[in-house]
């Protein structure tokens, strides 16, 4: 995990299974919500999603979707960035408190994701 203003917050999960084991796009996305779902107490279907992408540009196969779950009161944004491989998964995840994807946190992402290398 990685701290940036301390109010950014950035994370990578690595996953053992991939499609080869039935792990697909649709998968991991429904469990990014059910977990969001599980730390607000709420039904997958009540998490706001923001938005969500098929394809990003420069990055072939990754997706991303960024939600806005309120845990214990409070507001929180996440954008994750995940990719699917034969054999894994890999999230990269951020969040911070808030309702929206804002221009600063949102440009500390694309400062993160160019120095990332996803193939």
């Amino acid at each position: 995990m990685y701290v940036n203003s301390e109010k950014y917050y950035f994370g990578i999960i690595s996953e053992p299974y991939g499609t080869k084991d039935g792990y697909s796009y649709k998968g991991l996305q429904a469990a990014i919500v059910a977990n969001a779902a599980n730390a607000t107490g709420q039904n997958p279907n009540e998490i706001p999603i923001l938005g969500a992408e098929s394809e990003i540009k420069g990055f072939p196969g990754v997706r991303s979707i960024t939600y806005n779950p309120t845990i214990s009161g409070t507001p929180f944004i996440f954008h994750n960035i995940f990719k699917v491989y034969p054999d894994k998964a890999v999230q990269f995840i951020f969040w911070g408190v808030g309702k929206s994807l804002s221009l600063d946190f949102k440009s500390k992402i694309d400062e993160a994701i160019l120095s990332i290398k996803i193939n």
